[in-house]
């Protein structure tokens, strides 16, 4: 009988795991890229902190991790920002809601 309980937990445990790990490993891996990408615009193209308005992770099919970043100065696009090796790098950017509403268009 405890043997059979002991069997079943540690089943759902083991159940659990192999559901949440994949969930802890992607969150991981999306903070540790937008902390890259924090350091890079900051070390590499000379932002400061507060020219960083926001950033936003996203987990897609292609490119899988990225990091949308807002600037402060420019809230009116977003700038997609993917880790390439061991190298950042811009990869596209969008018109913002903000930059709809006032009329912009990434296609003029």
């Amino acid at each position: 009988m405890l043997r059979r309980f002991r069997f079943k937990v540690l089943l759902i445990v083991i159940i659990i795991s192999v559901v949440l790990l994949p969930f802890i490993f992607v969150s991981s891996k999306l903070s540790s890229l937008e902390k890259e990408v924090v350091v890079y615009l900051m070390e590499q193209r000379g932002y400061g902190d507060e020219e960083i308005g926001k950033t936003e992770t996203a987990f897609r099919k292609l490119p899988t991790y990225s990091v949308w970043v807002t600037f402060a100065d420019e809230p009116q696009f977003k700038y997609q920002y993917i880790k390439s090796g061991d190298k950042v790098m811009q990869l596209s950017y969008t018109v913002t809601n903000i930059g709809r509403n006032a009329g912009i268009d990434v296609f003029e």
